[in-house]
């Protein structure tokens, strides 16, 4: 019996090939990021599914905002979006909108914000007396 499923667009197999080369890290807190190399396309998500479900998500926003604004997308397993642009621009139903989340010029960019994230997040020392309890309570 034949399958009914509509046959995969150009930009889910793109999709697929990309989440292929993703990679993973935990956050200090808790938490998984999941990333694109070379792409710029950063998902987290409290496990490694949800990361990836958060990362395919945002790819395929991307992927029809770069197509849609006629920005070069790497080739990835030989799927060269570029080349077919309007039918895989054509592969989706309504038009580009603005994925949530930071979009980073490059991966330097994108490690430098993350170092940034964690040095934030790091407690700071305290830096002033502690009051004493009688002083507390004459501040009241």
């Amino acid at each position: 019996m034949k399958s009914t499923t509509p046959a995969a667009t150009i930009v889910e197999d793109f999709a697929l090939a990309a989440m292929r080369l993703a990679k993973y890290g935990g956050f200090e807190g808790g938490g998984v990021m999941a990333w694109l190399p070379g792409l710029g396309v950063v998902g987290v998500g409290a496990d490694v599914h949800d990361a990836s479900i958060d990362l395919y998500t945002k790819l395929q926003g991307s992927v029809h905002l770069w197509l849609a604004g006629g920005e070069e997308i790497p080739v990835l397993d030989g799927i060269d979006l570029n080349a077919q642009r309007e039918a895989a621009l054509a592969s989706y139903a309504s038009p580009p909108h603005q994925p949530e989340g930071t979009f980073f010029e490059d991966e330097a960019a994108m490690e430098a914000a993350f170092a940034e994230h964690d040095a934030a997040r790091k407690p700071a020392r305290a830096t002033g007396r502690r009051r004493s309890r009688a002083n507390q309570s004459a501040a009241r």
